[in-house]
């Protein structure tokens, strides 16, 4: 690996390792020697496993939710890039029509240059202008988080090939009678000016009034009916009054025909089973043309469709004297004629919900307009069975449910948008004879008339129309014959936010089973949680809570980030992100850190011929060495099976607390000690040392790439290590390479484990100086081989000067110690003048009824044959082995018990 970094690089990594941690003195370079060696690409030899990357809105800044996404795919790329798999994670950006359309428009707009003033060509001039500059910004940002996506196959919602797909998918529906157009009611932006699908509204509760409005009968102007409305300032375009049929109070009012308040329009009562007879007072004012279940009310019973509402948001003539006035200004307007008219019953105070747009924040006006559709319930079908037939599953699984759920109550989707920025859809209307012409190609006539006086439909794309397609459009489809599609597709996981399962990942799976002849586009959907503020708020600019992660990169280093973001997620589950984390992150990466110099310049005599393999005979290796590498084999194990169920979380900390827990905190202090002891062979703990070390860097890689690159080539280069590739490239370590796991070493060096820490409690809990050497006594019978060959390290470890090791035959008096009594024997530590040995009885007794109860629980399991024979023959003896430890545990209190009371 030395060679394959440049002399630059060398000199700069050299410079960086000599110092304390500071990221930023090499991340950047360490990412350049990975993008410029083209280790990004699907260079290996396995299986295909690919990711798309779901593309940011070109809306520019990225946050924490998007570095969640990176460092989630990031670890599950390189985890099988090290697993030998041919691995490409596709990156690219969507076009985010509404939201880039709005932004430069707002430009334009400071700059007094009205968008239509302007001319549609030249506006999209000044949008690509922006987007050249946007996704610069994003592939610098993505870059910066360790993303080690393929950038040379990078794309684009609006590049040439995934327009070609958006081009064909449109003409094939249509073709297959699945794309229409038609009136409907719409989810219209009056801000915006343009249709939204009704996965971009988002609902708030808000306090508002619910108008009780009295209709006089026609034959009988002394007789009304009252209904009740949230919205007044639509009365002048109501077109009928609808009870329930069997609503009691109203059967003989229906057929009968009443004064609509305001304009005098006459309308009938009619009866429809959909009316809530519960709801105000169990009439409702029926307005199609401005509300989705009257217009579905409307439909069924052939009334008339008065839009009394412009694309402004103004009343127009239907409103009468109201007309050009705002909707919203006008409800106090009409409420107060109303009133005046003495036909307002009453006005109550409600909790209802407010329809909002999510891009522009304004309140959504329903109207009935001609839009483009997908009939989407054929599409939902097969979508639903893939789901479920396991053919693609959701992790967590319980979204499965959500996503059925939702697919099966779908409604069309609105398709058309009245902007001009995004993908123009392929429709022309010939002037001549009215020909509707849909075609891939641009058509320059008219095929029925043969007039060249056509001209295309004005609208544009749902930004998800292009980004439903994302899965194969990116691969090269609608080219068949393109490798990349016929090599990666279908992916293996799509990782997303829980938040836009609908917007997205049903659109993804619908698409793609119709344009790839049945073949879902993932086996998995991975959906993460929220990234949410230190209260639990959603990050929002209005709030003024969103973080930017590049700043938090700068201050911490992208490691520490990554490391906070992961450890804190679990599939489906929210989290919040607090400094606090990010510095815990950047703690455990400093304990790398100062880990690695530890190792280097205590084995700086020591030559490593592989860091991936331990070449020393398992016959010359110390307890603390089996025990480390058989907990190795473990972790490695778990690492495999964890990350295998995408529980990336869970298996970051079991690595994180491998290290800090075992390596860390135990065997690096026992190898200082075996390497002043001249006794022992150093060689043998160095290379377990520099073994183990780099087997934690490797597992810790996909989750840490920066500072394990680091770390790995100091390791190569100061052991001299020939023939080793980059970490990045470089195998997973899996345990076929590894020490057979050896159960009874764990075992000895955990109950070593439990003195030294009980010796150590013991001399806090009664202030012992840390620095003080104490004599200390061990009793033991089963365990005192055992003990004596771990003499130096308990000795060391716990202070313990002189070290005594006794059997239960040994003369010694406790009235004088503090004691403790585990299963590998008892501790005796005399304090004489810090110690009271009544309360030191008490303690063993209350120790020896506590063990009691617990050998009884474990009898009553062992002695139950249902138990014995239905129960995992490990759980059976991992029982046993506590029964049997309880027992020893139980003997040494007694012999403590003895000693203390003189009766031995």
């Amino acid at each position: 690996m030395v060679n394959k970094f440049d002399k630059e690089i060398v000199s700069l990594l050299h410079k960086a390792s000599n110092s304390a941690y500071d990221p930023a003195s090499f991340e950047k370079v360490v990412y350049n020697f990975w993008e410029s060696n083209d280790y990004f690409e699907p260079t290996g030899s396995g299986e295909p496993f690919t990711i798309i990357m779901p593309p940011p809105n070109l809306t520019g800044e990225l946050h924490l939710g998007h570095a969640l996404t990176v460092a989630i795919e990031d670890s599950l790329i390189r985890w099988n890039r090290m697993m030998g798999k041919k691995t490409l994670w596709l990156p690219g950006v969507d076009h985010a029509a509404i939201a880039v359309n709005a932004i430069v428009e707002k430009k334009l707009n400071a700059d007094g240059i009205d968008r239509k003033a302007l001319g549609r060509e030249k506006f999209l001039k000044k949008i690509w202008e922006f987007v050249g500059d946007s996704r610069e910004r994003i592939a610098a940002q993505h870059r910066r988080l360790g993303a080690s996506a393929d950038w040379k196959r990078e794309k684009f919602t609006m590049d040439e090939g995934p327009a070609l797909a958006v081009r064909k998918t449109f003409v094939d529906l249509y073709n297959d009678g699945l794309i229409y157009r038609g009136e409907r009611i719409v989810n219209w932006d009056t801000s915006s000016q343009t249709v939204v699908s009704d996965l971009e509204v988002e609902y708030l509760e808000e306090e508002g009034n619910f108008w009780y409005v009295r209709y006089s009968l026609v034959d009988n102007p002394n007789q009304y009916i009252t209904i009740a409305t949230t919205r007044p300032e639509t009365i002048p375009a109501d077109t009928a009054i609808a009870v329930h049929p069997d609503d009691q109070r109203y059967k003989e009012l229906i057929g009968k025909r009443v004064l609509v308040p305001i304009v005098n329009r006459e309308v009938e009562i009619i009866a429809d089973e959909v009316i809530d007879q519960n709801l105000g007072t169990g009439a409702l004012k029926v307005t199609p043309g401005h509300d989705q279940l009257d217009f579905e009310i409307g439909e069924r019973h052939s009334l008339e469709v008065l839009s009394m509402i412009n694309l402004d948001g103004t009343l127009n003539d239907i409103a009468g004297d109201y007309a050009g006035i705002d909707r919203l200004e006008a409800r106090q307007l009409i409420v107060g004629e109303l009133e005046n008219l003495g036909i307002i019953e009453k006005t109550e105070l409600i909790e209802h919900s407010l329809s909002i747009s999510q891009r522009t924040g304004s309140v959504i006006e329903p109207l009935v307009s001609k839009q483009w559709f997908v009939n989407i319930k054929p599409l939902a079908l097969n979508a639903i069975k893939v789901v479920e037939n396991k053919q693609i599953q959701f992790v967590p699984e319980r979204f499965e449910k959500t996503y059925i759920h939702w697919m099966k109550n779908i409604r069309d989707w609105t398709i058309s948008r009245q902007i001009w920025w995004g993908h123009r859809i392929p429709v022309w209307y010939c002037d001549q004879c009215s020909k509707e012409i849909v075609a891939f190609n641009d058509p320059d006539s008219c095929p029925d008339c043969e007039s060249s006086h056509i001209f295309q439909d004005e609208d544009t794309l749902d930004t998800w129309f292009s980004s439903g397609l994302w899965p194969h459009s990116t691969l090269g489809w609608p080219n068949q014959e393109d490798d990349d599609l016929n090599k990666f597709y279908p992916t293996q996981v799509m990782e997303t936010g829980y938040d836009i399962i609908f917007f997205w990942v049903a659109r993804m799976i619908m698409l793609s089973i119709y344009n790839m002849d049945g073949i879902p586009p993932f086996k998995y959907v991975y959906l993460h949680g929220l990234v949410r503020a230190k209260d639990g708020s959603k990050m929002s600019k209005s709030k003024n809570n969103v973080v930017d992660p590049i700043k938090l990169v700068e201050e911490f280093g992208t490691d520490a980030l990554r490391f906070s973001l992961l450890a804190g997620s679990t599939p489906g589950n929210d989290q919040r992100i607090t400094e606090e984390k990010i510095i815990a992150g950047r703690n455990f990466a400093n304990k790398l850190w100062n880990a690695k110099r530890f190792v280097l310049s205590s084995t700086s005599d020591t030559d490593i011929h592989s860091l991936s393999q331990l070449n020393i005979e398992s016959d010359v290796l110390q307890l603390e060495d089996k025990w480390i590498l058989s907990k190795l084999n473990i972790l490695v194990d778990d690492t495999h099976r964890l990350m295998s169920k995408f529980e990336i979380s869970e298996a970051l900390v079991l690595i994180r607390d491998f290290f800090w827990d075992d390596f860390a905190d135990w065997y690096i202090e026992i190898a200082k000690i075996r390497n002043q002891d001249n006794q022992h062979n150093s060689l043998v703990t160095n290379n377990v040392l520099v073994y183990t070390f780099s087997t934690v860097i490797q597992l810790l890689h996909p989750f840490m790439p920066f500072i394990t690159e680091v770390i790995w080539h100091d390791l190569i280069e100061q052991k001299n290590v020939k023939n080793c590739d980059p970490l990045i490239i470089s195998s997973y370590p899996d345990t076929s390479s590894m020490i057979i796991s050896d159960i009874n070493a764990e075992k000895d060096f955990e109950s070593i484990k439990d003195l030294i820490i009980n010796i150590r409690n013991i001399r806090s809990e009664n202030k012992v100086e840390a620095s003080k050497w104490q004599e200390t006594t061990i009793i033991s019978d089963s365990s005192l081989d055992l003990i004596n060959s771990m003499d130096l390290i308990i000795s060391k470890m716990g202070r313990c000067e002189p070290l005594i090791t006794l059997n239960s035959k040994g003369e010694l008096s406790l009235d004088e110690c503090a004691t403790a009594s585990l299963p590998v024997g008892l501790i005796a530590i005399p304090l004489k003048e810090l110690i009271n040995p009544g309360e030191e009885i008490i303690k063993i007794k209350l120790e020896i009824e506590k063990t009691n109860n617990g050998i009884e629980r474990l009898n009553d399991l062992l002695s139950n044959t249902e138990f014995i024979n239905k129960a995992p023959k490990n759980v059976v003896a991992s029982n046993q082995k506590k029964m049997d430890d309880l027992s020893e545990q139980l003997n040494n209190l007694h012999n403590a018990l003895q000693r203390f009371t003189n009766k031995k």
